[in-house]
């Protein structure tokens, strides 16, 4: 059992009145529950939600039940056999509205868990915090380009105007004929290793490589 978890290192320990053994050169961990993001479920058939959702599940799922709709991260509506999702949260229903597009059958409750576990998963990662404060040391910059022609008759790429995430969260307008590139720079002594997720809230995905995905390129400073 996980009683610490870092980036790199986790502790593990065993449970009370189990006996110690040797553990292998490379093994695996599942998850099983955790309490590290919690989502609340409404729905207003609670008798319907809590068939779905067992309390002996809760932890497992990390999900709690809640009666009021003002409190809830998640609502549940089974309406002419199928289950509508709507979200609730300050960085995503403003913008793309509650509704989640995708409906699931109403008998089908593994896949109905799924998408609240998938939630809580969606959610956690989104607003996490790193655990080491870097304050000012570490930024990134996200800049127009310029192209320019070198010597060598080739293309190069200069940032150029104002630093279009300068402000959190930011929006940014869709131009399909700007070039975008993104700057991170490192003013610690500690080598960076980035990792680029996008976050889309209409399916719950996060998918890796945004700068692949988008063709932005990117530019590393270190001073």
């Amino acid at each position: 059992m996980a009683t610490s978890v870092d980036i790199f290192t986790s502790t593990l320990d065993l449970p009370d009145g189990e006996e110690r053994f040797r553990l292998p050169f490379l093994f695996y961990c599942r998850l099983v529950e955790t309490d590290a993001y919690r989502i609340s479920l409404f729905s207003t058939d609670m008798a319907w939600l809590e068939d779905v959702f067992p309390s002996e599940l809760h932890n497992t799922l990390s999900v709690k039940l809640v009666d009021n709709l003002e409190k809830c991260d998640l609502q549940l509506t089974a309406q002419d056999g199928k289950v509508y999702f709507d979200r609730y949260s300050n960085l995503v229903t403003p913008i793309i509205g509650s509704r989640i597009r995708h409906t699931v059958p109403v008998t089908d409750s593994e896949t109905i868990q799924a998408v609240a576990k998938a939630t809580a998963h969606f959610y956690y990662h989104l607003t996490r915090k790193s655990p080491h404060d870097f304050g000012k040391d570490v930024w990134m910059e996200l800049k127009e380009l310029k192209d320019n022609m070198s010597e060598r008759y080739l293309v190069t790429f200069t940032p150029t105007g104002q630093n279009l995430i300068a402000e959190e969260p930011a929006t940014i307008v869709v131009n399909e004929n700007a070039r975008l590139g993104m700057t991170i720079f490192n003013q610690t002594e500690l080598t960076l290793y980035p990792y680029l997720l996008y976050f889309d809230p209409t399916d719950l995905t996060i998918s890796k490589s945004l700068a692949n995905y988008f063709s932005f390129p990117c530019f590393f400073t270190n001073f």
